[in-house]
Parts: structure tokens; C-alpha cells; sequence
């Protein structure tokens, strides 16, 4: 992952155990927000920061679900 990367962004929106592990490979600066925080904190005291959070996480899971369907439909071509 490159700076400015986000995970676990899938579990802080559907309040589910995250899907995966992240191990650092070098010295990294990790900033979390919890699920509770957002919608409660954020939300409340400052919401146009909480919306813009919310439509940049729903671009990239949006991103990451095209990418995925693409992939999916190379192997399905591939496969014959």
C-alpha cells in the first residue's frame, strides 16, 4: 500500500470484523476511526467532514469492486 492508502474501511462501514490482516513492512504512521466515532462524533460535530469521509470510502470500495469484477471477467475469458 502506498501513503495515503486506506483498510479496514469495509468493517467500519458494515460494523463487521475486518476481512483482513495489514502488516507494515517499514515505519508507517496509522491514524484509525472507529465505527462509533463516525457515526456518533463526527457525524454529530462536524457532518460535512463525516459526508466527505463516507463518499471518498464508497468511491474506493466503488473502485475496488470494478477492479475485481474486471479481474473476474479476464479469468472467466481466459478459462474459455
Amino acid at each position: 500500500m502506498a501513503a495515503g492508502a486506506v483498510f479496514g474501511e469495509v468493517a467500519l462501514l458494515d460494523g463487521k470484523p475486518r476481512s483482513a490482516t495489514a502488516v507494515a513492512a517499514e515505519g508507517s504512521v496509522l491514524y484509525e476511526l472507529s465505527r462509533d466515532v463516525l457515526l456518533n462524533e463526527l457525524a454529530t460535530k462536524h457532518p460535512a467532514t463525516a459526508m466527505m469521509l463516507l463518499a471518498t470510502l464508497s468511491t474506493e470500495l466503488s473502485l475496488r469492486l470494478r477492479e475485481t469484477t474486471g479481474l473476474l471477467r479476464r479469468m472467466g475469458d481466459a478459462a474459455g
